[in-house]
């Protein structure tokens, strides 16, 4: 697959400005990340000197990782935490799931201002089929806050581990609100509530689905006459999900929208009514604050407000 972006060294121009706090360069000679692979979610880390191989760290929506390696010698040896792979030669790709590590993120990096890009807890380890040792630094991801937050997705499908729980405190709530801003596109973004400084310590998910639509019947007598008609009012609103992130377990679903009357006079043709207001979200938000701050005292508790 990656033959699709040939040439890579046109594409490596583009020189990686790192975050602060993502470590310093690797030993001149090896290996370096040197560049974002343009148009892509991928980091690059690339040859030096008479070292061989590029290696591609490609960003999945599932907030898994796939590994692109290309130009390593046959025998070549990639090592990424607990899985290791052995170049064959020619174009490669290597499944990574390093979502548990995400909890050591700052809790901030869910948010519009996280890091861009980020070192991660997880060995990283090259052995080329040609070198005595190992070159060896860490993962590198180029966007850690949208990895966590796709993994945090999955909130409603069980629990959703990090490596870092045991020792974590829970005083936060991950935020994720599904915003449909177009027809068929949906915009989802992130932010954390609450005084969590890692990832890991965000023990609660609120899913915030918005807008979501009910439809309401509206009765019609005919003006003058006497046949009756039903109407549909379409009424949207705001619904939040809260979930325990470590246990999966729901606790509770509210879906918030204000009053939507009836319009008095509707026509034969206004099957579905639809009078384009959108209300609920101050309420959902309120909601999930109120969650959080009963919680502040009595961390581990299980239903939310009413």
């Amino acid at each position: 697959m990656l033959a699709d972006r040939a040439p890579l060294t046109a594409l490596l121009a583009l020189a990686l400005l790192l975050a602060p706090g993502c470590g310093g360069s690797a030993p001149a000679g090896r290996y370096a990340w040197r560049a974002q692979l343009e148009g892509t979610r991928s980091l690059v880390l690339d040859a030096q000197g008479d070292a061989r191989g590029t290696l591609t760290v490609e960003e999945l929506d599932d907030g898994t990782l796939r590994l692109g390696l290309l130009g390593f010698r046959p025998g070549s040896v990639v090592a990424v935490g607990d899985v290791t792979h052995t170049a064959a030669g020619g174009d490669e790709s290597v499944a990574v799931d390093v979502r548990e590590a995400l909890g050591d993120l700052p809790a901030a990096a869910l948010g519009p201002d996280g890091a861009e890009v980020a070192e991660l807890p997880v060995p990283l380890s090259i052995r080329a089929a040609v070198d005595a040792a190992p070159f060896e630094t860490r993962l590198r991801v180029l966007s850690p806050g949208r990895l966590a937050r796709d993994y945090l997705l999955a909130a409603d499908r069980g629990p959703v581990p990090f490596a870092a729980d045991a020792s974590a405190a829970r005083r936060g709530v991950a935020v994720i609100r599904s915003r449909v801003v177009a027809e068929r596109r949906v915009e989802v973004v992130a932010q954390p509530l609450g005084a969590a400084e890692t990832v890991a310590e965000l023990a609660w998910v609120a899913l915030v689905d918005d807008p979501v639509v009910d439809h309401r019947p509206c009765r019609y007598v005919e003006i003058g006459g006497t046949r009756e008609a039903t109407a549909l009012l379409a009424v949207r609103g705001t619904r939040v999900r809260l979930f325990d992130r470590r246990t999966g377990e729901a606790l509770g679903e509210r879906t918030f929208s204000g009053p939507a009357a009836c319009p008095d006079v509707a026509t034969e043709r206004d099957y579905i009514i639809d009078i384009g207001v959108q209300t609920g979200g101050a309420e959902a938000d309120g909601w999930v604050a109120a969650f959080l701050a009963e919680r502040a005292g009595t961390a581990g508790a299980a239903a939310p407000p009413g």
